[in-house]
């Protein structure tokens, strides 16, 4: 089967490179990354034939909410495997850059997942020679894990999901299904729902365990008075504004958000609306669309040089990495990606806002993260909204009633602090994988044991 699928592959290559190398090339999201990613330029400090006392852990997300849902699960990996190295890979550079920013202290490199092409998959597994792999969520390819093996390096998906969607796609490739996901040492599933999907699909009983969401377990930010005050300072929020943080909103959410903000700044006109487009390079493009509108609109980077007394109302977040702490001060939280159907995403993590204890609204597009909202909304901790009318009325009605936003918020904290563990549940599968997997007569060798 991976024969048929590489043929697939190579003849997608033949007739489609004089169309996509030109793109590649000329791209400039693409180009700087295109030779890491065929696995030609091996950023340091991995590197060939390079010395390793260990062969290490390889870790791997998709893009910015995969790498920074992988931070407990590495922090558990490291205390566990204290002396054997860890390094992360990610597929867009917006991952990799986060990686870099939020992981670089705590593994040992981080690199671009190379395409799933036979040459670029095994340069780069033969430079890292992994001792194992955990794969976080999705982006799972099948030269990749058939490569991993044939070399007989288990490979755990964590915070497996999947869709219905997906499920039905995976199983019209029928066999071909059944022996990718039987590559996997271990699926470790957010929920019921997935791991009943995936035995649908005829994946092996024994590799299916239900570990919980590992997102569930990130560190809640402790922000002191003194953080929150010079955050505060840095976006120039006085002491009577109330602020409306919506986070990762797409391509056409924000036309959705102007529509409501205008009317409720009208009630409440010591509202700060601070947005957080999901690509900080559509920041120009959205601050136009409330600039348009009438409002003083400012971009997080350059509010260090306004000359303006007065706060802006409306504030564009220009640089990645901000939004988690900006939750912290909002009075109403909104979690984009969700308002309007968008191919491929169906939300973002409402989690970020909920370790705050904030009222939390999204639209009806949370697929991505069904299982939490329906927590989240059963529990009376986030409210799901079904269009721009209905986001106006509620995040207006939030506003008006401070006491029910504080009770929104506090049943969104609890059902975070309830639902930990995942990282935990996750770690024994994959403890438990290392020793079946690579025992030998007289027991498990040394450097495979916790602590070495």
């Amino acid at each position: 089967m991976i024969r048929l699928y590489n043929i697939v592959v190579a003849a997608l290559l033949l007739f489609g490179l004089p169309v996509v190398l030109p793109y590649l090339v000329l791209s400039p999201k693409r180009r700087p990354i295109l030779l890491q990613r065929l696995g030609i330029v091996l950023p340091h400090p991995i590197s060939c034939g390079s010395a390793k006392p260990e062969n290490p852990i390889w870790v791997h997300a998709l893009s910015v909410g995969e790498v920074l849902a992988t931070i407990p699960l590495i922090k558990a990996l490291g205390h566990h495997y204290a002396n054997r190295p860890i390094v992360l890979s990610a597929s867009t550079r917006a991952g990799h850059n986060i990686a870099l920013e939020k992981l670089g202290s705590l593994v040992d490199g981080v690199f671009l997942f190379p395409y799933d092409l036979i040459f670029s998959i095994n340069r780069v597994v033969a430079c890292i020679r992994p001792s194992m792999v955990v794969m976080v969520e999705t982006d799972i390819w099948p030269n990749f894990l058939f490569a991993m093996k044939r070399r007989g390096v288990p490979v755990t998906l964590a915070n497996a999901k999947l869709s219905q969607r997906s499920f039905s796609g995976y199983r019209r490739l029928g066999t071909f299904t059944t022996k990718f996901f039987s590559c996997f040492s271990a699926l470790c599933c957010q929920s019921r729902s997935d791991a009943e999907r995936f035995r649908r699909l005829g994946i092996p009983e024994g590799i299916i365990s239900v570990t919980g969401n590992i997102k569930f377990d990130q560190n809640q930010m402790a922000l002191s008075a003194s953080d929150v005050t010079a955050l505060q300072k840095l976006l120039g929020i006085s002491r009577q504004q109330l602020i409306w943080v919506a986070g990762s909103t797409h391509n056409g959410e924000e036309a959705i958000i102007q529509q409501a903000f205008t009317l409720i700044k009208k009630e409440n006109p010591h509202l700060m609306l601070v947005v957080a487009p999901r690509h900080p390079e559509r920041s120009g493009s959205v601050a136009r669309i409330f600039g348009a509108a009438g409002f003083d609109v400012a971009a997080l980077s350059t509010l260090g040089g306004r000359v303006s007394p007065a706060p802006a109302d409306v504030i564009v977040i220009d640089t990645l990495g901000m939004l988690k702490k900006l939750y912290a001060l909002a009075d109403v939280a909104m979690v984009g990606g969700s308002l309007i159907q968008i191919r491929g995403i169906g939300g973002h993590n409402p989690l970020e806002p909920a370790a705050f204890a904030k009222p939390i609204i999204f639209g009806p597009h949370m697929h991505n993260f069904r299982e939490i909202a329906a927590m989240l909304t059963a529990a009376g901790g986030a409210i799901q909204v079904g269009d721009g009318k209905a986001l106006h009325k509620t995040v207006n009605d939030l506003l008006n009633d401070r006491d029910r936003a504080r009770k929104i918020g506090q049943s969104a904290h609890r059902v975070f602090d309830a639902n930990k563990g995942a990282v935990a549940r996750t770690m024994a599968i994959i403890t438990g994988q290392l020793v079946s997997e690579h025992r030998q007569p007289g027991g498990t060798p040394n450097d495979l044991r916790p602590g070495n």
